[in-house]
């Protein structure tokens, strides 16, 4: 049995900004399934739970399309939760990218038995909650040069 997602509180943009991602990209980026005949999820690369932990405090990535893609919760699939999240909600896939392109059309079977998701499950990313200040600071920091701050849109 599938471990349930966080439920981090969402900003109140959340539910726009997600609609939009989705209207963009409508399928799995594993499986390539499109809703409705699989349900897409919103995967943020780096989880919102680590993005508004005080110290890594990067709340403003929770609505950039620059961290989202789009996974499947599909039984035959499981994107979001093994790809996405290496069979860990509390966790992430730090080589998120890598593994879309190496997971591309493979079911959940599949996927399982690659020796690079074994591996990389086995030393995913620490829960936030276990993480020591200087982890968290190294991940703002890696979050700050990877994804910049934009500046907000001042609409007239």
């Amino acid at each position: 049995m599938i471990d349930q997602p966080l439920m981090t509180p969402r900003s109140p943009h959340w539910s726009h900004a997600r609609a939009v991602f989705l209207h963009l990209k409508p399928y799995c980026e594993v499986c390539g399934r499109k809703a409705p005949d699989v349900e897409v999820e919103v995967h943020h690369e780096i989880p919102v739970n680590y993005l508004v932990d005080p110290v890594v405090d990067r709340p403003d990535l929770e609505l950039d399309p620059r961290i989202m893609s789009g996974l499947c919760t599909a039984a035959d699939c499981q994107g979001h939760y093994l790809v996405g999240h290496l069979g860990d909600w509390h966790s992430y896939n730090p080589e998120l990218a890598r593994f879309l392109a190496w997971t591309a059309d493979l079911k959940r079977d599949q996927i399982v038995g690659l020796r690079q998701w074994q591996s990389f499950r086995l030393c995913r990313p620490k829960h936030v909650g276990a993480m020591t200040v200087e982890e968290k600071l190294r991940l703002r920091d890696m979050l700050n040069q990877r994804f910049p701050a934009m500046p907000p849109v001042v609409r007239g």
